[in-house]
């Protein structure tokens, strides 16, 4: 099975990714969202700080050495961003006080390439491979002149096509307010 979640922050997309009871490898993207299923005894973490650390942990998922049924990504929005200070070639610990290099037009196609690649060859692997996905609201106008608003999941139009027509499961998580019998309100 091959499934996208996306949603805003804290509406439980990497819970919801690691509620299999399978062997489960969390692919942390520098993003520090785990703390809810750090304790899932199925559920290991492994954290990418630089996108150099993606290629080795490919390798060994594709070598079929390990006793995972389950990857994810969480989350390939947070992935773009350490795949584009790659591209830039930017260090991670620079100085807070230089200036920050600023992708061109050519940079943001290296970016969107080298993410093409990550989602179709994860998508090959042969075990569940889930991808998680911050959201984003875009509008646009429609052809009779209206605005249509569209929810999506928050990369760049090629990696974000090549991630949407690559699974089989497109989900969206979010959280509502819900008003009880009593008169209370709770968030579900």
């Amino acid at each position: 099975l091959k499934m996208v979640v996306y949603g805003r922050n804290k509406t439980g997309k990497t819970t919801f990714a690691c509620s299999s009871p399978l062997k489960t490898l969390l692919v942390e993207c520098n993003e520090r969202g785990f703390a809810s299923v750090r304790k899932r005894p199925n559920v290991t973490v492994y954290e990418i700080g630089k996108w150099e650390d993606l290629d080795p942990l490919y390798w060994f998922l594709r070598s079929g050495e390990h006793d995972f049924e389950v990857v994810i990504i969480d989350t390939i929005t947070m992935l773009a961003t350490v795949c584009m200070k790659w591209v830039l070639k930017d260090d991670a610990e620079r100085d807070f006080t230089r200036d920050p290099m600023t992708p061109d037009r050519r940079s943001w196609g290296k970016a969107g390439e080298g993410l093409k690649d990550v989602i179709i060859k994860f998508r090959n692997l042969p075990m569940h491979v889930v991808f998680t996905a911050q959201e984003k609201a875009s509008t646009s106008e429609d052809e009779e002149g209206g605005t249509v608003q569209e929810v999506h999941p928050e990369l760049s139009p090629s990696p974000r096509s090549t991630l949407l027509s690559a699974v089989d499961i497109i989900g969206r998580l979010y959280t509502r307010e819900v008003v009880t019998e009593k008169g209370g309100k709770e968030t579900k």
